[in-house]
């Protein structure tokens, strides 16, 4: 059986794309990751739900790499 993908639209990519940048900045300059970062496939999954729900790339990073409660 195949896995269903979802199909993004290109504006909808670009903004996935400059999303995902600023994540990655962020990330640095609060010292969460070192250069080179591969994130891995959990982190990428959650870092596309957290665009999907509208979290800001600094929410992002928090809620990926933040203490948790």
């Amino acid at each position: 059986m195949f896995a269903t993908s979802e199909y993004l639209a290109l504006d909808e990519m670009k903004k996935l794309v400059e999303w995902t940048q600023a994540w990655y900045e962020e990330a640095l300059s609060a010292n969460y990751v070192e250069e080179p970062y591969q994130p891995e496939a959990e982190v990428l999954t959650r870092m596309h739900q957290y665009f999907r729900f509208g979290l800001t790339p600094e929410e992002a990073v928090q809620a990926c790499f933040g203490p948790k409660h």
